[in-house]
């Protein structure tokens, strides 16, 4: 089993550097948009708030991420790409309830290393929806700090695809899952304006999800055979021991004009999967993320 998070601390100036080439030009045209936003109303600091007393906030994020997968049905080595990543989400709070529903997606051209003449590449798209539904708990001073535990609904999906490997070497599978979220939020000034550290924590229970049952040899394809049912053709419910996630994010708030506000977020994201005959997938990603939240 890997632990993928020993790769982070030598990349992170790297990530930083290919993402303001790859990305400075939306980061630029969303900054103009929250300076406009800003403009238009400089006084109410606050914000909107919905009829039912709720603070929304639509987040767009951008950021670079550096992925890493061990597939046992396309090789025994381990491929990894930096990349860029992009992310929408949607969150309402008030005094007692939060809820996010929070999509991500990428797509990479993962490589190996590999004294083989053949091109290992493996292109890999990955999408994840996670939504949290949390209500208050009175712990800690709640002066200070701000903790909410509820249940999470999330989905994953990955398809790679190796060219290099005859007929194996494409992958489909999928996880759709119910478990339990938290965070815990303290505040802090910054720059005289009143913003938080966020830590939040979601951890899958019970899974439906689905594998490949082929391994690495040669196969002729059912011509039949069409993507959806590649996808669902073993699925069967789970929990820990065939699927597991983790999905961990440190975020640091901080306020602007408008009741608008930009979000800085180290996230972690890693799991497991095994199929028939116990093939496992292993994959893990540490993500930055520059989010601003547009309040309306």
């Amino acid at each position: 089993m890997y632990v993928s998070c020993l790769y982070f601390p030598n990349i992170t100036f790297q990530i930083i550097s290919m993402t303001l080439k790859s990305g400075s030009a939306l980061l630029l045209l969303l900054l103009s948009i929250s300076i406009h936003c800003s403009a238009q109303n400089i006084a109410e600091d606050e914000g909107v708030l919905s009829k039912k007393e709720y603070a929304r906030y639509l987040g767009v994020s951008i950021g670079p991420t550096y992925q890493v997968f061990h597939d046992q049905l396309i090789s025994n080595m381990r491929y990894e790409k930096i990349g860029t990543t992009a992310a929408i989400s949607n969150t309402k709070i008030n005094d007692v309830k939060y809820t996010e529903l929070h999509f991500q997606g990428s797509y990479l051209n993962m490589g190996r290393e590999s004294e083989e003449l053949v091109k290992a590449t493996a292109r890999q798209l990955k999408a994840t929806m996670d939504y949290k539904h949390t209500y208050k708990l009175a712990l800690l001073d709640e002066n200070y700090f701000d903790v909410r535990a509820g249940a999470l609904f999330s989905t994953l999906f990955c398809h790679r695809n190796a060219e290099h490997i005859v007929n194996t070497g494409d992958v489909y599978e999928y996880a759709i899952s119910l478990g339990l979220t938290g965070k815990i939020a303290k505040q802090q000034t910054f720059n005289q304006r009143q913003g938080h550290i966020i830590l939040d924590l979601n951890m899958p229970l019970i899974s439906n999800f689905s594998r490949p049952e082929y391994l690495n040899h040669s196969t002729v394809l059912d011509p039949e055979s069409t993507t959806i049912k590649r996808i669902f053709a073993n699925n069967r419910f789970t929990s820990f021991g065939r699927m597991f996630r983790f999905n961990s994010r440190i975020h640091i708030l901080y306020p602007i004009k408008n009741g608008n506000k930009m979000r800085f977020t180290y996230q972690w994201d890693y799991y497991r999967m095994k199929g028939d005959a116990d093939v496992k997938v292993f994959s893990a990603e540490h993500t930055f993320f520059i989010t601003f939240l547009f309040n309306y």
